[in-house]
């Protein structure tokens, strides 16, 4: 099986480097079969620094809709491989992660799946913050993009990429796999940092995660939420350069 791997960035200088390393060295000697950053508009030192590495790819597409489903889509139409993981700047994959999704998708009812989420910090309440996230994406199936998902390149052409929405597209891509397939769980986790609950606060977080989540159930929209996350990342490329 070929793997491709495609980031998605927007002012990751503080993380990128390290993500890539540990895409190469934590998978067999010679995977992933090729490795994809999709740069959505950084203006702090994350292109460089991706330009200068060996054997990854960096695309900058001049216009990128706000959110991670258009940068995840453009980045699969150069990809190669049989299957695709897309993997946050800010996360470090399990050891033996391109083993285990080969392993998933030899089921050939398997479309896609993701692994287990953890964040990456001591602290108690990221062990709270954990269980309240996995209760969620175990019950309804519907897995987060920072959970490393990851699917057959194939059928996720088919079915379209990513639907064009601003927040929660990794759900919505689930909802479409589901129809296609089962989606499968991997233990191993995918470590990732707790940047967004520090900064944000971490019961805050919790309480708008759980209002967004809630409201999707509903069948609402959630499209009003989106621009607040697009608006945080783009200042973390601010805060770079005071």
């Amino acid at each position: 099986m070929k793997l491709s791997v495609i980031i998605p960035t927007l002012n990751e200088e503080s993380y990128i480097a390290r993500t890539l390393e540990e895409v190469r060295s934590k998978a067999r000697p010679g995977n992933p079969h090729e490795v994809i950053v999709v740069d959505t508009g950084s203006t702090d030192g994350t292109t460089g620094i991706v330009s200068g590495l060996a054997g990854v790819k960096l695309l900058r597409p001049e216009a990128c809709a706000p959110g991670r489903g258009q940068g995840l889509n453009i980045g699969s139409n150069h990809a190669t491989g049989d299957a695709l993981l897309f993997l946050d700047a800010d996360t470090s994959p399990p050891e033996g992660y391109d083993e285990a999704i080969e392993n998933a998708l030899a089921d050939p009812n398997v479309a896609g799946g993701a692994f287990e989420f953890a964040l990456d910090g001591p602290d108690f309440i990221f062990r709270v913050v954990e269980a309240i996230n996995r209760a969620h994406y175990r019950l309804l199936k519907l897995y987060h993009g920072d959970q490393g998902m990851f699917v057959r390149a194939g059928l996720f052409r088919e079915i379209g990429g990513f639907p064009q929405r601003g927040i929660l597209e990794s759900y919505y891509l689930c909802r479409l796999l589901k129809q296609r397939g089962k989606l499968a769980l991997i233990t191993k986790e995918m470590m990732t940092s707790p940047r967004r609950f520090t900064e944000g606060g971490v019961y805050r977080v919790i309480a708008k995660d759980l209002q967004i989540w809630l409201i999707d159930f509903m069948g609402w929209s959630v499209d009003r939420f989106a621009d607040h996350y697009w608006e945080e990342n783009k200042e973390r490329g601010k805060s770079a350069h005071k």
